[in-house]
C-alpha cells in the first residue's frame, strides 16, 4: 500500500459531482445531510474526515517530507454560518478547479496555505458578527476591512497572499452560492501596496552570503565532512547499538507488563521511561565509551548520549547544507535527497557529477524526479549523512504506517524520544541547528561583510536587513540563502549564464533566474581595475583586426556565408572606394561607422549595438541580416554539429531525450549542416527517430 501524495482522480471526479449535491443541501439548509458527507480519505481510500468535523485530515495527500501541515482546521470561528460557508469554500478548493484556465484543483499544500489566509478574513467577519464573506462586496465594509489590514502592519508579501486567497473565492462564483466580487479596481499587487506597513513596502529578497562568511561556513562544513567521513560506518554502529540497547530495556519492561508481573505500570506513565532506563543492559555512557576508547573518534565525540546525538545531528545538517551550497537546490528538494542521490556520468569523455532528488514546484502529487549538477564533495556528504541517519531510516522502513515508510528515504530525520517513530527535522529544528553551526563556525559579521552584503543584495529591504545583519553579530543562516548565493557567485565570477542557472534551478522563466543572480554583476564590475594605457592598446588592436577582416572580405575571393556574407560577396565587383583601401576602412572603423563582433560561430556586423541575447544558440543568429561566416568559423559549426549529435544520441540511449530537447537541438544541427554544405565540409547527417 503506497501513500497517495495527491488526491486520486476518481475521488476528485466523485467529489466534484458531490459539490453540486452539497450546494443544493447548503441552499436548502439541510445541515444533517451536509455534515455526513465524506471530505478526505486515507491511503486505502476510506473516509477519515467528514464535513461536520472541526479538522479535516489531508495527511494522505501531502508529502510530509516537505511540510508538517496536513490538516484544515475551523476551530477559531464561533459563527456556525461562517464555519459552514468556510468549509464549503475549502471543499470546493479541494475538488473543483477554481480557475477556468486550470483543469485540476490546486495542490493540497497550496490549499492549506489559502485556508490559512482565509482564516484571517473569517476571524474578522466573526468578530464583526457578519454571516457571509460576500459582505465584503459592499464598498464601505470592504474599506473598513482594509483599514483593519492597515492597522495589522502586514508586509506586501503577506497582503498579496491574502488578496490572492480572496480572489480564489471570487473564481468559485460559477459553482458556489457565494458571489464574492471585491470592489477593487487595481491588481492584487497594487492593493497589497496600498495597505502594507510603510517599512515593509519592499519585499525582503533572500540574502546572498558575503564572501568572507561563505568561505568560513563552507570551509567549516567541508572540514567536518572530511574529518568524520572515514568513520561513517563506526558512527552507524554506535548509533545502532544505542538504539538496540534501548530496545532491550524496553522489551524487558514490556514483558513484565504483559505477563502481569507489573500491573502497576502503564506505557503512558512517566515511570515507564524511568524503568526502561533502569533495565537497559548498559548505561549510555559505558556503551559510548566502549565504541570511542582507543579510536580516532575518542577526541572527536562526547560520551554523553544527549550531547552525542546533538553533535551528530548537526553534522548531518552540515552535510545537507553543503549539498544545498553546491547545487542551489530548494529546501523541499534537499528533503528529497536519499542514499543513492549522488551519481557520476561520463559524457563525451568528461565526468559530470549530479545529485538526484524530487522537484515539487509546479507539480502535482509525488513530484518530478530530476538532477542537479554538483561538486564531488557532496558524495562524501551524502554518504556521511546516510550513515548517521540509517538507524532512523531502518525504523521507519518497517513501520506499519505507509506515511512513515515514505519518510524512510529522507536524510533529515530526527527522534526526540526513542518511544516514538522518527520524523522529519522541519524548519524550526533546522533553524536551531543553523544557529549552533553559525556559532561553531564563528560566523561573526564584520564591517567588510556589511559593505559586500549591500552590494550583492540590492533588492533586500534595508529596514529588515539592518535589524538582522549587524556588525559583531552571528550570521543568520537559512536554507534558501544557499540558492541565492549559488546564483550570485556564478554571475559574479562569470561561471555560467542565466540560461545555465535557469536549468540548474529548474525555473520556468528566465527573468526569475536573473532575479536570483541580482548583485552578481555589480560585484564583478566593482572588482575590475581599468588600466587606461592597456585599454587604449586593446582598442587599437581591435580596430586593426576589424579593419583587416573587412578588407579581406571585400578585396579577396574568400567564400562567405550568412546574409551579410552573401551580400559582401555580391558587392565585391562593384566595391566602392571606401572599401577598397585598407586605410579608408580603418578610418570608418575608428569613427565607429563599421563595427564587428566575433562569436564562436560567426561574425556580427551589428557590433555592440546587438545585445547578443541569443548568441548561446547559434541557430538564433543564423538568419540575422548582419551575420558573416567564413571558412574558419565554419569549422566551429562542424565541431558544434559533432557535439550536438553526440549529445542527442547519448540522451536517446539513456532514455532521456524529450521532444522539447530534440526540438531545441535539431534546429542548430540543420543550421550547421547548411553551413557545412556551403563550404563543402564533409559531415554525416543526423537522422534519428524519437
Amino acid at each position: 500500500m503506497q501513500p497517495l501524495l495527491n488526491i486520486p482522480e476518481n475521488i476528485i471526479l466523485k467529489n466534484r459531482a458531490g459539490v453540486t449535491q452539497l450546494v443544493k443541501h447548503y441552499i436548502n439548509k439541510e445541515w444533517d445531510e451536509i455534515d455526513d458527507i465524506p471530505v478526505t480519505y486515507n491511503f486505502e481510500e476510506e473516509p477519515v474526515s467528514y464535513f461536520f468535523d472541526e479538522r479535516w485530515d489531508l495527511s494522505a495527500y501531502v508529502d510530509v517530507k516537505i511540510t508538517h501541515k496536513t490538516k484544515l482546521s475551523f476551530l477559531d470561528i464561533q459563527s456556525q454560518d461562517l464555519i459552514r460557508e468556510f468549509k464549503l469554500i475549502c471543499f470546493s478548493l479541494l475538488y473543483v478547479a477554481g480557475n477556468a484556465r486550470i483543469t485540476r484543483p490546486k495542490k493540497t499544500s497550496t490549499i492549506i496555505a489559502i485556508r490559512s489566509k482565509l482564516m484571517q478574513v473569517y476571524k474578522y467577519l466573526d468578530d464583526k458578527k457578519f454571516s457571509s464573506i460576500d459582505v465584503l462586496n459592499h464598498p464601505i465594509i470592504f474599506s473598513e476591512y482594509c483599514t483593519f489590514l492597515k492597522s495589522c502592519n502586514y508586509s506586501v508579501g503577506q497582503l498579496k497572499l491574502l488578496f490572492s486567497a480572496l480572489k480564489s473565492v471570487e473564481f468559485m462564483a460559477n459553482h458556489l452560492p457565494i458571489a464574492l466580487e471585491l470592489p477593487i479596481e487595481g491588481s492584487v499587487h497594487e492593493e497589497a501596496h496600498k495597505y502594507a506597513d510603510e517599512d515593509k513596502l519592499k519585499g525582503d529578497q533572500y540574502y546572498a552570503i558575503p564572501t568572507g562568511i561563505m568561505q568560513k561556513l563552507y570551509g567549516y562544513a567541508i572540514s567536518i565532512i572530511e574529518t568524520y567521513h572515514p568513520f561513517k560506518e563506526d558512527l552507524h554502529c554506535l548509533l545502532s547499538d544505542i538504539n538496540k540497547n534501548y530496545e532491550l530495556g524496553k522489551k524487558a519492561v514490556d514483558d513484565k507488563m504483559s505477563s502481569g508481573v507489573w500491573s502497576w505500570l502503564e506505557e503512558n506513565s512517566p515511570d515507564y521511561r524511568v524503568e526502561v532506563n533502569k533495565h537497559k543492559p548498559l548505561p549510555y555512557k559505558s556503551l559510548i565509551n566502549s565504541h570511542l576508547e582507543g579510536t580516532p573518534l575518542e577526541g572527536l565525540l562526547p560520551n554523553s548520549e544527549v550531547l552525542l546525538q546533538s553533535k551528530l545531528s548537526r553534522i548531518k545538517v552540515l552535510c545537507i547544507l553543503l549539498c544545498g551550497a553546491f547545487t542551489g537546490m530548494r529546501r523541499s528538494e534537499l528533503y528529497g535527497l536519499h542514499a543513492d542521490s549522488f551519481v557520476e556520468k561520463d559524457i563525451n569523455g568528461n565526468k559530470f557529477f549530479y545529485l538526484k532528488s524530487v522537484m515539487h514546484k509546479m507539480t502535482q502529487g509525488p513530484g518530478k524526479k530530476t538532477a542537479w549538477i554538483t561538486s564531488p564533495i557532496t558524495k562524501k556528504a551524502i554518504e556521511l549523512a546516510e550513515a548517521i541517519n540509517r538507524h532512523l531510516s531502518n525504523q521507519l522502513s518497517i513501520h506499519e504506517d505507509p506515511s512513515k515508510q515514505l519518510l524512510s528515504s529522507c536524510l533529515l530525520l530526527t527522534q526526540s524520544s526513542k518511544r516514538v517513530a522518527p520524523r522529519v527535522k522541519y524548519e524550526s529544528a533546522l533553524r536551531d541547528a543553523f544557529n549552533k553551526i553559525s556559532l561553531e563556525a564563528e560566523l561573526y559579521v564584520t564591517k567588510k561583510d556589511i559593505k559586500e552584503f549591500k552590494l550583492i543584495n540590492p533588492n533586500c529591504n534595508n529596514v529588515i536587513s539592518e535589524k538582522r545583519i549587524k556588525i559583531g553579530a552571528l550570521w543568520p543562516i537559512t536554507a534558501h540563502q544557499f540558492r541565492r548565493t549559488f546564483a550570485v557567485f556564478a554571475k559574479r565570477h562569470n561561471l555560467c549564464s542565466d540560461i545555465a542557472i535557469k536549468q540548474q534551478f529548474k525555473h520556468i522563466y528566465l527573468p526569475m533566474s536573473e532575479w536570483y543572480g541580482e548583485g552578481g554583476i555589480a560585484a564583478r564590475l566593482q572588482n575590475l581595475n581599468v588600466d587606461e594605457d592597456l585599454k587604449l592598446l586593446l582598442d587599437d588592436i581591435t580596430s586593426e583586426v576589424t579593419t583587416q577582416a573587412v578588407y579581406e572580405w571585400y578585396n579577396t575571393d574568400k567564400k562567405l556565408f550568412g546574409k551579410m556574407g552573401r551580400s559582401i560577396s555580391e558587392e565585391r565587383k562593384y566595391v566602392a572606394t571606401h572599401f577598397s583601401s585598407w586605410s579608408a576602412i580603418k578610418k570608418q572603423v575608428d569613427k565607429g561607422l563599421i563595427t564587428l563582433v566575433g562569436t564562436l560561430h560567426s561574425y556580427c556586423m551589428a557590433g555592440y549595438e546587438c545585445k547578443m541575447e541569443k548568441v548561446v544558440s547559434p541557430s538564433n543568429c543564423f538568419s540575422c541580416e548582419n551575420v558573416v561566416i567564413d571558412e574558419e568559423k565554419a569549422l566551429n559549426w562542424k565541431e558544434r554539429h559533432r557535439w550536438i549529435c553526440d549529445t542527442i544520441v547519448g540522451l536517446k540511449n539513456n532514455g532521456e531525450l524529450t521532444y522539447s530537447t530534440y526540438s531545441h537541438f535539431i534546429i542548430q544541427v540543420r543550421a550547421a549542416e547548411e553551413v557545412m554544405n556551403f563550404f563543402k565540409i564533409p559531415f554525416e547527417r543526423l537522422d534519428i527517430v524519437l
